[in-house]
């Protein structure tokens, strides 16, 4: 991985002076710019080339760290931005999440923050490599973020979100507010009587989890509007996707007692096959060619792919979903739940190496509780026995966890 230019921006000057002492070891991996202010930041990036990572504090000054993030999202898209911030208000990391990769309470540990930083980089490094980044910028043009998400994602960011008014923007797409009901009544919620309020609906699924969902449901109403392969159907993909992310939450939900990774493992579950539409829409005849192939042969979707496209449907929906500004996590557990083993912190380079000086405390992810999710429905579809679906038997054992695959399929079929 070549030098990568960060800018680290907050208006404490010994915080500034902490991070230089703990990046000090790094500088010949990174080239790394301090400044105290949002205002400055966006001057520095004017004037020379594009930063790979921002990290700034929220609470500064003149302005914002939402602020500044927020103009950083919509000048620069492809430059990484993480968040750091002592509040623990929910309206402050509600607005946090929507604009960053990485949210991170104060005080941050510098081991932690150093790996963070350094495998944020490594995926991009493997998501933009040139055959991806060609092949499907060559393409017409990547899906935009759907209306409906962006009028969501605006009212999220407003001085003052209404739950109210999130409901009253999905209820003008009977489409999407139709998914949004699916996914209230099914099992991601457990609830005991049937939804059929979409304001309710959305208050039940919070704000935080609301543009997920939406990014979601769009991606595949705008599937079945355009013209795409016909070979593929999103019916059974979403109802496919439904049960994954399903599964996914259970799992995570019986290994960690953090909300925000059920949460960010439902959402990966959701979306972990958005690239199929990706695909199925930009490079109609090829993607049903591996269709074809992958049906006929008995293979791997993902074999197929790389057979006639030369790029697979995780690495289309990482790759997309990343530049949407999506969670680190999501967009991990999306562009390698076929393969966690190919996931950066199976192959750290020499810069990750540098960042942690042992294996992460916490072996479980989302990663982890996708791919099992995934490999758990197939099996429930009876896609074994043909070979399509393979458990990464290597990765889960590396990571100490192969011998609980058995518990999570109870968990996951528990009435």
């Amino acid at each position: 991985m070549g030098k990568k230019r960060l800018l680290f921006v907050d208006d404490e000057e010994n915080i500034l002076e902490g991070l230089r002492v703990m990046l000090r070891s790094i500088r010949k991996d990174w080239d790394i710019s301090m400044t105290t202010s949002g205002q400055d930041a966006l001057r520095l990036m004017e004037e020379e080339a594009p930063f790979d990572l921002v990290v700034s504090d929220m609470r500064m000054p003149g302005m914002h760290g939402t602020e500044f993030l927020r103009e950083v999202k919509d000048r620069y898209p492809l430059t990484i931005r993480f968040g750091l911030s002592g509040e623990t208000d929910s309206a402050t990391m509600l607005k946090a999440l929507s604009i960053t990769h990485q949210f991170l309470q104060k005080p941050c540990e510098p081991k932690h923050l150093h790996a963070l930083l350094a495998r944020a980089l490594v995926m991009r490094e493997q998501l933009r490599n040139d055959d991806i980044q060609k092949l499907l910028m060559d393409l017409d043009s990547l899906p935009g973020v759907p209306k409906v998400c962006e009028e969501v994602l605006a009212e999220i960011n407003s001085p003052d979100p209404s739950i109210g008014k999130i409901g009253e923007i999905i209820k003008q797409d009977p489409a999407v507010a139709t998914k949004i009901l699916q996914i209230v009544n099914s099992a991601y919620l457990g609830l005991r009587h049937e939804v059929s309020d979409i304001a309710h609906a959305v208050n039940l699924l919070g704000m935080r989890n609301v543009r997920d969902v939406v990014v979601m449901v769009g991606m595949f109403t705008v599937g079945e509007g355009s013209k795409m392969a016909s070979e593929l159907r999103l019916d059974d993909l979403w109802s496919h996707s439904m049960s994954v992310a399903s599964f996914a939450k259970k799992i995570a939900e019986s290994e960690s007692p953090e909300p925000k990774v059920a949460h960010d493992a439902f959402t990966g579950g959701l979306l972990h096959e958005v690239g199929q539409v990706v695909l199925a829409l930009q490079a109609p005849e090829a993607f049903s060619k591996a269709l074809e192939i992958h049906r006929k042969d008995n293979i791997p979707l993902i074999e197929a792919e790389k057979r006639t496209i030369g790029v697979t449907h995780p690495e289309a929906g990482g790759f997309l979903l990343e530049l949407w500004g999506l969670p680190d996590a999501v967009v991990e557990a999306i562009t390698f739940h076929a393969l966690p083993t190919a996931c950066p912190d199976q192959a750290f380079p020499d810069v990750v190496l540098a960042a942690m000086d042992e294996e992460p405390e916490e072996p479980f992810s989302p990663l982890v509780a996708v791919h099992v999710a995934n490999y758990l429905c197939e099996d429930d579809e009876g896609m074994h026995e043909d070979k399509r679906i393979n458990l990464d038997t290597p990765y889960l054992n590396r990571l100490g966890l192969v011998e609980k695959v058995g518990d999570w399929w109870d968990i996951c079929h528990r009435d």
